[in-house]
């Protein structure tokens, strides 16, 4: 149904009294995650991802890292984002060198810092500062999800929003340095320069 009918609401149908029969059958939980994400039903596939996690007991593995990290994109994609930063949270001391988990856990703190009080903000900020710093440290080719480009890009943005002109431009040259062609970076270093 999925893959040859496109019709991911009748997979997940289908899938949801497989996993009544195999209740423990992870793989088969995943599958039926992917249906309802694509059918439009986000709750049900926060279920699922929940059940994948109660099914390890408590146990660290670091794939479970990778489950609480898909389950932070089911809650952004519902909108909740403190749900969201919880589970990247429990997915970082998990696997605290998973690329993927980093950039999501710095993108969603800077996204948080527009929101809330003035205290929150600056936490937030502070967190994605962190976030970012620590993706410095890792390995990133070609396949990252993020480049090392990106990363000096945030960081940019971060000390811009700290106040911080000197710092902001030496971030976004380093950002250049990594890509000339990157237009975020191109476009805040020439608002900073004017």
């Amino acid at each position: 149904h999925m893959t040859k009918r496109g019709d991911p609401a009748s997979a997940a149908d289908l899938l949801e009294k497989a996993s009544e029969l195999a209740a423990s059958d992870r793989d088969l939980l995943l599958s039926l995650c992917d249906a309802y994400s694509a059918s439009g039903r986000g709750k049900k596939a926060i279920e699922a991802l929940q059940k994948i996690v109660e099914s390890y007991g408590g146990r660290r593995s670091k794939e479970l890292a990778t489950i609480h990290h898909r389950l932070a994109k089911a809650f952004i994609a519902e909108g909740d984002k403190p749900q969201a930063l919880d589970e990247l949270d429990v997915a970082f001391k998990i696997d605290p060198g998973s690329v993927p988990v980093l950039k999501d856990l710095g993108l969603l703190s800077l996204d948080l810092a527009e929101m809330g009080d003035e205290k929150s903000a600056k936490a937030h900020i502070d967190r994605a500062q962190k976030t970012f710093r620590a993706l410095l440290l890792q390995r990133l080719d070609q396949d990252s999800p993020i480049s090392k480009g990106e990363v000096f890009f945030y960081l940019g943005e971060i000390s811009h929003r700290q106040g911080d002109k000197k710092k902001a431009v030496q971030m976004l040259e380093r950002a250049l340095d990594n890509d000339k062609d990157f237009v975020p970076a191109q476009e805040l270093m020439a608002r900073l320069r004017s």
